[in-house]
């Protein structure tokens, strides 16, 4: 009886397992996707959550295809991001008077859809103001 129980406690996380972190059936059912970082449990590093969102493969054979493309990964780091704060109105765009911090990347960002990347960060700047300068 105990392994029975067992048993269908882990049919049901297969059962399940489909429905984690569903990102394209999500933006087909215009639900605003969001990413940001979950430190520690993934990388702080929006390149490696956008690279993974963007190359993600099935878990499994015959697990639906979840990977998104590169605009909507952004998008989910950037607006995304702005929407669950409720300040879409104030950030999570570049455009004039819209709040900004970014980065200048080292390489076109869309390096971040190849498995490995090498984009490195050159320029940071954050209430406008350059905070961060790479060294030549």
């Amino acid at each position: 009886m105990q392994s029975g129980g067992f048993t269908q406690i882990r049919q049901t996380e297969c059962d399940r397992i489909h429905a984690a972190f569903a990102w394209k059936e999500a933006l087909v059912d215009n639900a605003t996707l969001v990413f940001g970082s979950d430190w520690p449990i993934v990388s702080c590093d929006p390149r490696a959550g956008i690279n993974h969102a963007v190359t993600r493969k099935p878990w499994y054979e015959g697990a639906r295809i979840q990977s998104v493309s590169l605009d909507e990964a952004v998008a989910s780091y950037t607006s995304g991001a702005a929407f669950s704060e409720y300040c879409q109105n104030i950030k999570g765009e570049i455009k004039s008077g819209m709040l900004a911090d970014m980065v200048i990347l080292s390489e076109n960002i869309k390096e971040l859809e190849k498995k490995s990347f090498n984009l490195e960060i050159e320029t940071t700047i954050g209430d406008g103001k350059v905070v961060y300068m790479k060294q030549s």
